[in-house]
C-alpha cells in the first residue's frame, strides 16, 4: 500500500496543473488564429503579386509595341517623337469621368512627350491624364484613360485609340 501511495505520488508531481493546461490551450489557440491570418495575408500578397507581375508585362508589351512602330517611321521622323494621326473632326466630346477603369495609352521617359500626346488624343469616354511613376530609379510618364466605367468600356475606348493611332493592343486595368 505504501508502495501505491508513493508511485501516486510520484505520478502527481509531475502531473500538469488545470491552470496550466488552460493556458496552454489558450496559447495553442491564439498561435492558430495568427497563424490563419497569416496565411490569409499571404494569399492575398501573392495575390497582388500577381497582378503586378501581369501590370508589368502589359506595360513592357506596350513598350516594345511603341519601339517598333518608332523604328518603322521615316528616318526624318525617327530623329522626334512620333506624332499620332489627327483625331477624326467628328469626334464626340467625352463624358464626364466617374468608374476606376483605365486605358494605358503610353509611357514616355519625357515629360513633354507625354503631355503632347494627352493633349492630342481624344478618347471616345473618360479623360486623359499624365502622371508620373518610377521603375529601376528612373522616372516614366503615362498617358492614361481614366475614368472608365467598366471593363467593357475601357475595352472600347482601348480598340478606337488603337483605330486611330495604328497601335497594337492597348492594356486595360483597374485602379
Amino acid at each position: 500500500m505504501e508502495q501505491q501511495i508513493r508511485e501516486l505520488q510520484a505520478q502527481l508531481a509531475v502531473a500538469a496543473k488545470p491552470d496550466d493546461v488552460s493556458d496552454a490551450r489558450a496559447s495553442l489557440e491564439t498561435l492558430q488564429a495568427e497563424n490563419s491570418q497569416l496565411s490569409d495575408n499571404l494569399a492575398a500578397l501573392r495575390d497582388e503579386n500577381r497582378q503586378l507581375s501581369d501590370t508589368l508585362a502589359g506595360l513592357e508589351q506596350q513598350l516594345t509595341a511603341q519601339r517598333a512602330a518608332t523604328a518603322r517611321a521615316t528616318p526624318a521622323a525617327a530623329s522626334k517623337p512620333a506624332a499620332p494621326k489627327p483625331a477624326p473632326a467628328a469626334a464626340k466630346p467625352a463624358p464626364a469621368a466617374s468608374g476606376d477603369w483605365f486605358v494605358n495609352f503610353g509611357s514616355y521617359s519625357e515629360r513633354s512627350v507625354a503631355e503632347r500626346w494627352s493633349t492630342r488624343i481624344k478618347p471616345g469616354a473618360g479623360r486623359v491624364t499624365v502622371s508620373s511613376a518610377q521603375r529601376d530609379g528612373e522616372t516614366f510618364y503615362r498617358v492614361r484613360v481614366i475614368g472608365l466605367a467598366s471593363d467593357s468600356a475601357a475595352q472600347t475606348v482601348a480598340r478606337q485609340l488603337e483605330r486611330e493611332y495604328d497601335l497594337s493592343k492597348l492594356w486595360v486595368g483597374k485602379e
